[in-house]
């Protein structure tokens, strides 16, 4: 059923991770999202607010930290040539309470990113 979807897949989402973007683990919907090929993808609905999650594939990726620093390189050369006004979009990476652009998990295997959803 949906629901027993929702609780596996939340089970697979340290309350960590969701609790580092300000979202009360027991409140959030998390759903997968498919079409992705490298990583793990889910939507997130906690409230009034809806944002995707990825877990960072580190077996494709074995540094995660240097392709969030990419992204955010990108993300602010975008932000400086002005690409939003000129019909371009690029996904918002969401940072932590603390200021990052991802989260670890407790064990510091699994990387995820929060960003914009649409």
């Amino acid at each position: 059923s949906e629901r027993d979807r929702e609780i596996s897949v939340n089970s697979r989402i340290p309350d960590r991770v969701l609790a580092a973007y300000e979202q009360e683990p027991s409140r959030c919907r998390v759903n997968p999202l498919s079409g992705g090929l490298i990583n793990d993808t889910y939507r997130v609905d906690g409230g009034e607010v809806a944002w995707v999650l990825q877990r960072i594939n580190s077996d494709v990726f074995p540094e995660p930290s240097s392709v969030m620093a990419n992204l955010r390189q990108l993300e602010n050369h975008a932000a400086l040539q002005s690409v939003h006004a000129k019909g371009l979009s690029l996904p918002v990476i969401h940072k932590t309470l603390f200021g990052a652009d991802f989260v670890v998990d407790d064990k510091g295997n699994d990387f995820f990113k929060e960003l914009n959803l649409g």
